[in-house]
């Protein structure tokens, strides 16, 4: 059997992005994804493509708004905001916009 602690904790796919993110990349909303959220006492729950996610009420309020989310105000975000911001650009609700280079 293998080790458990040999599997890696993220998905690469996960750390490419957040690389990209951290090299002034952005997240942009899909056109055609729709979101919602709803107040959980304190926190809130944020409605995508038939996913569910709970996190801080600010950061539901900023994934259900903003249809560009830059790196540098991802790297802001909570771990559980920033987990479902990855796995909706995983999902296709969220396009990764790599930061053009200039030659």
């Amino acid at each position: 059997h293998r080790d458990l602690h040999s599997f890696p904790t993220r998905r690469s796919s996960d750390l490419s992005l957040r690389a990209a993110l951290a090299a002034g990349g952005s997240l942009s909303r899909h056109p055609f994804a729709r979101t919602a959220w709803t107040r959980r006492g304190r926190r809130a729950v944020l409605f995508v493509a038939g996913s569910q996610f709970e996190m801080a009420l600010s950061e539901a309020r900023l994934l259900a708004s903003a249809e560009k989310i830059e790196g540098t105000r991802f790297a802001a975000l909570g771990e559980q905001a920033q987990v479902a911001a990855l796995e909706l650009a995983a999902a296709g609700c969220y396009v990764v916009q790599k930061r053009k280079t200039r030659r």
